[in-house]
């Protein structure tokens, strides 16, 4: 997924007019949410995946795909 999105935002950066999501083409708003609906998924499945939540704290690339997927969320659905 992380290849796919990574072509995903080639084709944003090259063909995409609009400077901000609401204003640009169909296509590329559904792919962003897209996107955006599918790494939050998974973060929820990791996160429901420890038995005690506390050690979410202590297991780093977790801490990581946390700030990813927050900036994720506030640039896609709240900054809009």
């Amino acid at each position: 997924t992380i290849l796919f999105y990574s072509i995903w935002i080639a084709i944003d950066a090259d063909w995409n007019p609009a400077d901000r999501l609401v204003d640009a083409p169909w296509i590329f708003q559904f792919a962003e949410h897209l996107f955006c609906t599918f790494f939050s998924a998974e973060w929820v499945v990791r996160f429901a995946a420890y038995r005690q939540k506390r050690n979410t704290l202590y297991d780093a690339w977790f801490i990581f795909d946390t700030l990813l997927v927050g900036l994720m969320v506030a640039e896609t659905w709240i900054m809009q």
